[in-house]
């Protein structure tokens, strides 16, 4: 336990010394979105190190003040042996069982929070769709959609469904950075990214969309024949508005 306290005293000793030249007013501004003002920073440390080391380890441990610990509390969870869970959270209506509440729909968190929570549950986020479009064809008939996903996982992937086009020497799944591409010069001039080469011609498919990839530069799908440099379709994508698309 002193070697705790020790720890906790150097960390808060730093905490203090960065914001000692702010007013409390300086310390309610949230600099950035990942980041929450400075009095959280201070008022969460001191109740996750009285609530997970204090509480449960320190016999006949007196809090400085009761309303702190709910106060002080930014995500308004706690432990609670009585649930299936081990934790209640805070809600409208009171402290509840995080059991009650597992399939309750939540909003305002990041995607990682998210993410560790499926995890933690065995389970994994849902796919979002950030873009789609359907395929129209150029030289060669070709037909399906072009749907670009962020996994749960948060890797992006382009998957083509009830896709059809005529077989072809070495061809391949292209972005490229257009609106559209109506010919096989605007696939050239525009400028294009490689997905790979078609996995059939015929069916759904996948293909990994790298980081690199700017959905907002590139914008539409070209089914390309690289041995003629033709383009066989194209599926122009428009983008859902309510998601980042980078």
């Amino acid at each position: 336990m002193s070697a705790l306290f020790s720890k906790y005293k150097a960390v808060r000793s730093m905490t203090r010394s960065l914001a000692k030249n702010l007013s409390a007013e300086d310390q309610m501004v949230q600099s950035c979105p990942e980041a929450s003002p400075v009095k959280w920073h201070q008022a969460h440390t001191t109740w996750f190190f009285e609530t997970f080391v204090l509480r449960p380890f320190l016999p006949d441990y007196k809090s400085f003040h009761e309303k702190f610990h709910w106060l002080f509390n930014s995500y308004y969870w706690e432990r609670d042996g009585n649930d299936e869970t081990g934790w209640c959270v805070f809600t409208l209506i009171g402290w509840q069982g995080l059991s009650t509440l597992l399939d309750t729909p939540v909003c305002h968190i990041s995607f990682f929070e998210a993410d560790a929570f499926a995890r933690w549950r065995g389970c994994r986020l849902p796919d979002q769709a950030l873009a789609s479009g359907t395929f129209h064809s150029i030289l060669h008939p070709t037909s399906g959609t072009a749907t670009i996903y962020r996994a749960g996982d948060g890797n992006r992937v382009l998957r083509l469904t009830d896709f059809k086009t005529s077989n072809g020497p070495d061809v391949h799944v292209y972005m490229v950075a257009a609106d559209d591409a109506n010919d096989s010069t605007t696939v050239e001039r525009a400028g294009f990214i490689d997905l790979g080469s078609m996995k059939g011609n015929l069916g759904d498919q996948n293909y990994a969309v790298g980081p690199d990839v700017d959905l907002t530069k590139y914008r539409a799908v070209s089914i390309w024949c690289k041995r003629f440099s033709v383009n066989f379709g194209t599926a122009p994508l428009v983008a859902n508005q309510t998601i980042s698309q980078k």
